[in-house]
């Protein structure tokens, strides 16, 4: 019966996420599309090429060195829910008593969760391609199409490091945290280990949260300072990771695709 209680109550959390790691796994396959086909068509006749080859350079490094931080963040926080889930686990399976299995339980489903989060909406930088990866082309042409999808990408990691102010992160991590102390204290009757799972829970959720690298953000800003847009008006280049690039309209001559 215990071991039934915590089998359903970890696939209870895996059923949470699922749809989620599915539909991202699609996305994941389109963030690292086929190279752009080549162009002759140049977007940027205004710049020179110092002034092409100083931009990419700084953009290509900040790009890099941010998806460097991000991938180690990422890789600490999902290892360290996935070890989480092997700890609660079994305690949820030894426990005596039943408040003790439900304790363990929640915090082995929240761990579940956890990595399911980490899975399912991974920053950019985690999975994303190089610029060069999109653009290989080292011509004039394929140069400043490249400045134009590195602006696009490095203006995207900036956004993602701004998730730490975005409410429903804080609201996700403390609803979860509270269904689990509701179920403990209304279910059990054990306010003292609710306390505490909702406590760690929330502490740790938030600690996740708030140590995203934020390098892309400084770097956009010194980029912005330094150089400037590579051009006027609107940025001509998007890049989604579900969809990959696109003009601001959905089509763009310049990178030769559409959506």
């Amino acid at each position: 019966m215990r071991g039934s209680f915590v089998v359903l109550a970890l696939l209870s959390g895996c059923a949470i996420v699922q749809p989620t790691v599915i539909a991202t796994k699609a996305q994941m396959r389109a963030i690292v599309p086929e190279p752009l086909p080549p162009s002759s068509t140049d977007p940027l006749p205004q710049l020179t090429d110092a002034d092409v080859d100083a931009r990419l350079a700084f953009l290509e490094r900040a790009i890099a060195h941010n998806a460097r931080d991000v991938r180690i963040w990422h890789g600490i926080w999902t290892a360290g829910y996935a070890a989480g889930i092997l700890v609660e686990a079994p305690r949820a399976l030894w426990a005596d008593d039943k408040a003790h299995v439900a304790a363990h339980t929640v915090g082995a489903a929240k761990a579940v969760i956890g990595v399911g989060a980490r899975v399912a909406r991974p920053p950019r930088a985690v999975y994303g391609p190089s610029p060069a990866e999109l653009v290989p082309e080292t011509d004039r042409a394929g140069r400043t199409r490249r400045l134009l999808v590195a602006e696009a990408m490095l203006r995207l990691d900036a956004r993602e490091s701004d998730r730490r102010f975005q409410w429903i992160g804080h609201t996700v991590n403390v609803g979860l945290n509270l269904i689990g102390f509701l179920v403990i204290g209304l279910g059990y009757h054990q306010w003292a280990e609710a306390g505490e799972s909702l406590g760690v829970g929330v502490l740790v959720g938030e600690i996740s949260i708030w140590t995203q690298p934020y390098r892309a953000k400084k770097d956009w800003k010194r980029y912005a300072e330094r150089f400037g847009p590579a051009s006027p008006g609107p940025a001509p280049v998007r890049y989604d990771p579900a969809r990959g690039l696109s003009e601001r309209n959905g089509t763009n001559p310049i990178l030769g695709i559409t959506f």
